[in-house]
């Protein structure tokens, strides 16, 4: 299974794919006010079969890193000490994606509170559905 993350200062998305990694199907949001983000994931890795993590790296339209971009890559490497080695986890672009979750919500007359799971659920949903000859995203070692 894969798991998606849309990474925010105080919440974080969570999209998971089915058993077969066909689907991706909006999971969770967790608001890192009330719930620490790290302990949560660990949970949730340790309760599903996973072998790969994304994150969505914010850039900025202009191309540029931005503050979220660092705090992003922060995050990261302290996913990275707190999860069992053999998950990867990889970047991906997260450009518009939050737009495009609200948009989408909106047609549906879903919960606008989904929007940060609809935004890394679409992540999950391109990278699944994207054909690739060998690796995509940057891996973080």
């Amino acid at each position: 299974m894969i798991l998606c993350l849309d990474y925010g200062s105080r919440y974080i998305g969570v999209a998971i794919t089915d058993d077969d990694n066909r689907f991706a199907l909006r999971h969770s949001v967790i608001d890192q006010k009330i719930q620490p983000a790290l302990p949560a994931l660990l949970a949730l890795a340790e309760s599903q079969p996973l072998s790969l993590i994304l994150v969505g790296l914010p850039v900025s339209l202009s191309g540029n890193p931005s503050q979220q971009t660092k705090d992003t890559a922060e995050f990261i490497k302290q996913l990275r000490v707190a999860l069992p080695q053999e998950i990867k986890i990889k970047t991906v672009d997260e450009t518009l994606t939050s737009f495009e979750a609200e948009r989408r919500l909106k047609l549906e007359g879903g919960n606008t509170n989904d929007a940060h799971s609809e935004a890394a659920r679409i992540m999950l949903e391109e990278y699944i559905k994207t054909p690739r000859s060998g690796e995509r995203g940057a891996a973080i070692t």
